[in-house]
């Protein structure tokens, strides 16, 4: 990871969390950062040896 892309996606949990706090039960997340956008949409990231990364899909399985 980049350390842009590595700052955008600590945003986007922290943002996560942020609402899982807040009990919302749905999610759009909206970032300017191609590179986060490839990486949560793409399966094989769920994969990956990184624990941001896999916070992060372990986080959106907690919304519908």
């Amino acid at each position: 990871l980049g350390n842009c892309t590595e700052a955008e996606l600590w945003r986007i949990l922290d943002g996560l969390n942020l609402l899982l706090e807040k009990r919302f039960d749905r999610v759009s997340i909206q970032t300017d950062s191609i590179e986060a956008v490839n990486i949560i949409q793409d399966d094989s990231s769920r994969n990956s040896n990184s624990t941001l990364i896999k916070r992060i899909f372990q986080v959106l399985n907690m919304f519908k």
